[in-house]
């Protein structure tokens, strides 16, 4: 993944410059999505519940795209690692 890959994403960087130089495209709904990921769902937004620090997104999936990207990434014991299938 381009721009630091998922520790860029969820590891520490906040804010805007945690997307800084992903690539990005849009689907149906013309929600951002990264371009290169395994698996996006492009969804319409129906209701957002805030709660404390998170917020449940409800949504309506509009497109679904997937591609061939090797092994999927979990995050276990505190650290991103290879899923074996």
């Amino acid at each position: 993944m381009r721009g630091g890959g998922p520790r860029r994403l969820f590891g520490g960087i906040k804010g805007k410059h945690r997307c800084e130089g992903a690539a990005w495209v849009t689907l149906k709904a013309r929600a951002a999505l990264l371009s290169d990921a395994a698996a996006v769902f492009d969804r319409r937004l129906d209701e957002m519940i805030d709660r404390g620090t998170h917020s449940i997104v409800i949504g309506s999936v509009e497109a679904v795209r997937t591609r061939d990207a090797g092994q999927a990434l979990i995050y276990w014991r505190s650290a991103y690692r290879p899923l074996d299938a």
